[in-house]
């Protein structure tokens, strides 16, 4: 990252953080701004409440009694220099409220901006935010309250890149971070075009959920579909780079319950014993395969587009022997 490209970062923190000391009634407009539709808290989206009108009374309410508890955070920012002058910055921000039970997320946001250079300062002239992913799925979050609920109609999908810790210890940390955030950016355009929601990523691990976005009985499918298109695109990447990264990919299908953990800064998670299965079938995969347990292959077993070689049992850590199968394109 160049100076210019720092300096714009900076400009549009001063932004943000010169809308904080302008208080609450500045940030509602900005997000107005950047969200037509914005409507209340959530994690990743917004949330579809039947009683809105209650819901922002209720917010007002909390904003009134207290007039600093409104804070901003970027989870993500970086920037790209486009000429001598311009400069874009895309970012994710997150706001969270101060409420009398705890603090509140109050929406995750994409946005990017074009920033010029004018003398020694930035003008921005052009501010595009995007809607972040709808989870689907209806979770009763009202301020103080938090209630995780059980999904049956869903598929995980894990990633782990082989010998990352001999890689790791042979490069710099800025060229390694480089590196993992553009093999990440393009799993999660990969992981969207498919309704699939990224959970979080692990060092070089890389989870994520078929079924929250789009709740149906393609959730498997949409799975391996990301998942060959993730190992096309490392394939490809491979053949135009320094660096050689050889992936294992693993999927299972079942149960979780999923919800908002933390008490600042929360972010959805999943959690039970199906989680833990799906990270054995991918640490039981193979460089450059895909494989899934029983759960999955019965899911899709018939479908013309895929190909399946059976593994057999295989002694999976903590869980005893587990149906295994390498699925490909037909």
């Amino acid at each position: 990252m160049n100076k210019l490209e720092k300096e714009a970062i900076e400009t549009v923190r001063s932004f943000w953080r010169l809308n904080s000391l302008r208080g609450n009634k500045n940030y509602l407009k900005a997000l107005e701004m950047l969200h037509p539709n914005f409507m209340g808290f959530g994690s990743t989206r917004i949330e579809n409440y039947q009683n809105a009108e209650i819901f922002k009374k209720s917010l007002k309410k909390e904003f009134s009694e207290n007039p600093e508890g409104f804070s901003f955070s970027f989870p993500w920012i970086d920037s790209k220099q486009i000429s001598e002058e311009i400069v874009q910055v895309c970012a994710h921000i997150s706001f969270d409220v101060n409420t009398s039970t705890g603090i509140l997320p109050i929406d995750l946001l994409r946005f990017s901006c074009l920033l010029v250079k004018v003398g020694s300062s930035f003008k921005i002239i052009q501010i595009h935010g995007s809607k972040p992913e709808e989870l689907g799925v209806e979770n009763e979050l009202w301020p103080g309250s938090l209630k995780p609920k059980l999904y049956d109609n869903i598929s995980i999908l894990f990633t782990d890149f082989v010998g990352f810790t001999e890689m790791s210890s042979q490069l710099s940390p800025e060229l390694l971070v480089e590196e993992l955030n553009e093999l990440f950016y393009h799993f999660d355009l990969i992981s969207a075009s498919h309704d699939i929601l990224k959970i979080k990523t692990i060092g070089d691990a890389y989870m994520a959920v078929s079924g929250f976005l789009k709740q149906d009985d393609d959730h498997a499918r949409s799975a391996i579909c990301a998942s060959l298109e993730m190992q096309a695109y490392l394939k490809e990447k491979n053949l135009h780079s320094a660096l050689t990264w050889k992936m294992r990919t693993g999927v299972h299908s079942g149960p979780v319950v999923g919800g908002l953990i933390g008490r600042s800064s929360r972010v959805f998670d999943i959690w039970g014993d199906n989680v833990n299965i799906a990270s054995r079938i991918e640490s039981n995969g193979g460089v450059g395969q895909i494989n899934i347990s029983q759960s999955t292959y019965e899911m899709l077993k018939d479908d013309p587009d895929f190909k399946f070689e059976s593994r057999g049992k295989i002694e999976a850590k903590g869980k005893g022997e587990i149906e295994m199968y390498f699925v490909s394109k037909a």
